[in-house]
């Protein structure tokens, strides 16, 4: 090839080079549209919470630039699935997502308490002892996208309806329409000031517990991506600012 053949086949593949580049230094996460609190939440239209600081510590010593994008959760999923977006928070793990996504123990964001929440005035006459089976008689709310548990999940014997939001939760337990919800602690705790929870009680101990990681897609063969923020990630985990960071969100 004669020198202008090579001139030109450089400017022809450089912007795809450069773009290689810039791509490399930046983190598209996906995350659910509805806020978290204390986890992933809007405070004055801005996105925060332990989530998203721990997730942009941990980015910053890297160093990758990251940008979330908020989608309804089912479009989150099928976006991770299929490679249009680097990784998804707030995700639990199991044997069907491990198809396509990349889940490493030092990429964990949280482990969540579940509780079912109660209309005050009915908390003595609903017993839970932390059987699933004592619930069987009950209506009770679930949050839809929520992964659950797969024990909770396939429980047929518990009459499960299926809300948008924590909002819609709570006004229904409050006119008795529905008997219990569920939702993490942490959620609770955050809320229980807030109107929407007024006449609302959580009731112990916790249903189960759920592990929820950052997941990174394995279409995108991004492999070494992900395990350059889970060292990332650990590193973090290690140092006092992390403890502040718990501590800020009372985790």
């Amino acid at each position: 090839m004669n020198k202008v053949g090579i001139i030109l086949l450089l400017i022809s593949i450089f912007p795809t080079f450069m773009t290689n580049i810039s791509n490399a230094s930046e983190l598209t996460i996906l995350r659910g549209n509805e806020d978290y609190p204390p986890d992933e939440m809007h405070i004055d239209g801005k996105l925060t919470g332990f989530h998203i600081e721990l997730i942009q510590n941990a980015a910053k010593s890297i160093p990758l630039t990251v940008k979330f994008e908020s989608v309804p959760w089912k479009r989150a999923i099928q976006m991770l699935k299929f490679g249009k977006a680097d990784a998804l928070s707030y995700v639990s793990r199991n044997s069907s997502r491990e198809n396509y996504a990349i889940f490493l123990n030092d990429n964990i964001l949280t482990e969540s308490h579940y509780h079912f929440i109660i209309n005050s005035q009915r908390k003595e006459k609903i017993s839970y002892q932390g059987k699933l089976k004592d619930l069987s008689p009950y209506r009770i709310g679930v949050q839809r996208g929520y992964a659950y548990t797969e024990e909770f999940n396939q429980a047929s014997f518990i009459h499960k309806t299926i809300f948008n939001s924590v909002i819609q939760m709570t006004s229904l337990i409050r006119s008795n329409r529905i008997d219990l919800a569920i939702l993490t602690k942490a959620e609770y705790i955050a809320q229980k000031d807030d109107i929407i929870f007024n006449q609302i009680e959580i009731l112990s101990p916790a249903a189960f517990s759920n592990i929820s990681y950052l997941a990174f897609s394995k279409i995108k063969n991004i492999n070494k991506t992900a395990e350059l923020f889970a060292k990332a990630m650990k590193d973090y985990k290690a140092s006092d600012n992390y403890k502040t960071l718990k501590n800020k969100y009372n985790k």
